[in-house]
């Protein structure tokens, strides 16, 4: 190997590698951003509203510290993007899907009949504006981790 190539891979390349992550991850947080679109996080760290309902009371009457998480399905996850402010009520489309997830009966037989679909679709726009407060946002997630052998020079798992 030339002196010429040893000196490329020892310095260029690992400075061509940094550039090139340091983009992707510009890039990548350019996404996220666009994606959430000044969207504030009212609800970390947040003690009222939805989804903050509490089990069980504690010794002194008050509610316990531990939260209730829901379940992340199909039709709880829909709530959400309510929830949040996510979609608008004016977004029919948006208003339409939440129906065919939510009541998927009622979106099968009337989606075709557009008079009736329509009143439909306004009965469903006005439950959205009167419940969206209610809608569950706190959810739970399990991880399945398989822990390797263990460490004893860092004193831990490998995961």
């Amino acid at each position: 190997m030339s002196k010429k190539n040893i000196l490329w891979s020892l310095f260029f390349l690992p400075i061509v590698a940094v550039a090139i992550t340091y983009s992707a991850v510009r890039v990548a947080n350019a996404q996220t951003q666009f994606l959430v679109g000044g969207y504030k996080d009212i609800y970390f760290n947040h003690d009222e509203g939805a989804g903050v309902e509490k089990i069980g009371t504690s010794a002194n009457g008050g509610l316990a510290s531990k939260y209730l998480y829901e379940t992340p399905t199909v039709s709880a996850l829909s709530h959400l993007y309510w929830a949040v402010g996510l979609y608008k009520t004016s977004d029919i489309e948006a208003v339409d899907e939440f129906m065919r997830i939510n009541e998927c009966d009622i979106y099968r037989e009337f989606s075709g009949d557009e008079m009736e679909w329509t009143s439909i679709r306004d009965a469903a726009k006005d439950f959205i504006k009167e419940n969206k407060e209610d809608f569950p946002t706190r959810f739970s997630f399990v991880l399945n981790l398989k822990l390797s052998d263990y460490d004893k020079k860092r004193k831990a798992f490998k995961v």
